[in-house]
């Protein structure tokens, strides 16, 4: 809903505007409508990005609907100027997409909103929804405008473009967001692989652990690339720089961390083995090789139990602090840069 709107200086005269019956009453009346709705639609997306979620935003999401059905039924009404249907059939088919987006689109957004945290690919997906149902509203808005320029044009109309408030607002909305969604799947790519590393680590499972932690390396790197590409927002660099501090760590934690718990996980293994097969006899049939082998194997696990403890306090504790950075950044951002 990019919407720009025209200052309007009549080179003809008109006597009244109460019934629209003259072209800059009838211009008038579709631009105060829609700096109504623009309006509305402003709160709404405003909101769905300072709370992340268009699910906790569904109300408001009604809210605009009710607004552009009233705002289609009023144009429908509307009767032609001295014949000439273009500008209001513009409206309508204006409102009719933006209601169709509103309805479907973003009803599908927010259905898509409960499963992106499952994948990457997922996120993805959802993130590109609401990309596609954004360009989808400003090429409707852009004919609207072109059908508002042409009728200006055959009724001699001199309109000097200029951009309101609120259009800026929505324009800044729009900016920010793609700005913000780029980074932020730079950042989830990673932050979902290092997941699934901690996932291996709980399942005790060594081919998972050194699976997951060669691809976080690679995810790492080229995320840490693709920053190198972005600019900063209005000379804000903080996302950027919150979010390479989140993938350095990443890498980190993968090329350094995550041999020390390695080595506990290939001795429990070790331990494991021996524990059953020292259970597996009675007292009598324990040789002394046997209750040594045992007790040394519980000597090292304690040993490989204390570096695991001490790695895996040290991760969590850096990986506290530097997601409470992102988190802190992302906020910021959105807060300094996002009209409300």
């Amino acid at each position: 809903m990019n919407a720009r709107y025209l200052l309007v200086l009549m080179l003809i005269s008109a006597a009244s505007h109460a019934q629209y019956d003259t072209p800059i009453a009838y211009m008038s009346y579709f631009n105060t409508q829609e700096e109504g709705l623009a309006k509305d639609y402003l709160g709404y997306m405003s909101a769905v990005t300072h709370s992340h979620s268009a699910r906790k935003m569904e109300r408001r999401r009604q809210e605009v609907l009710k607004d552009v059905k009233e705002a289609l039924q009023n144009t429908a009404k509307m009767k032609a100027y001295q014949g000439d249907i273009a500008l209001r059939d513009a409206f309508k088919e204006y409102y009719s997409i933006l209601l169709t987006v509103l309805n479907e689109d973003y009803a599908k957004i927010v259905n898509m909103e409960e499963i992106a945290e499952q994948s990457y690919d997922n996120m993805e997906a959802y993130v590109l929804a609401q990309e596609k149902a954004s360009e989808r509203l400003d090429e409707a808005a852009k004919k609207r405008q072109n059908a508002y320029g042409d009728f200006a044009v055959r009724n001699h109309i001199k309109l000097i473009e200029s951009e309101s408030k609120i259009s800026r607002k929505l324009e800044q909305v729009s900016r920010v967001s793609t700005y913000y969604h780029q980074i932020y799947l730079v950042f989830f790519k990673s932050n979902k692989q290092e997941m699934y590393l901690v996932d291996a680590f709980n399942a005790n499972s060594i081919n998972a652990v050194e699976q997951n932690k060669s691809t976080l390396i690679k995810y790492s790197d080229a995320g840490l690339q693709k920053l190198t590409e972005v600019k900063a927002f209005e000379g804000d660099y903080s996302l950027v720089a919150a979010c390479r501090k989140m993938l350095e760590f990443y890498k980190m934690e993968a090329e350094t961390k995550v041999q020390p718990i390695m080595d506990y996980l290939m001795k429990k293994e070790e331990f494991d083995k021996i524990k059953r097969a020292f259970n597996s006899k009675s007292e009598q049939q324990r040789t002394s090789s046997d209750i040594e082998a045992y007790n040394k194997i519980v000597n090292d696990m304690n040993k490989e139990g204390s570096s695991y403890n001490r790695v895996n306090q040290e991760l969590n504790s850096m990986r506290s602090s530097f997601t409470d950075n992102w988190n802190s950044a992302v906020s910021r951002f959105l807060d300094t840069h996002s009209p409300k």
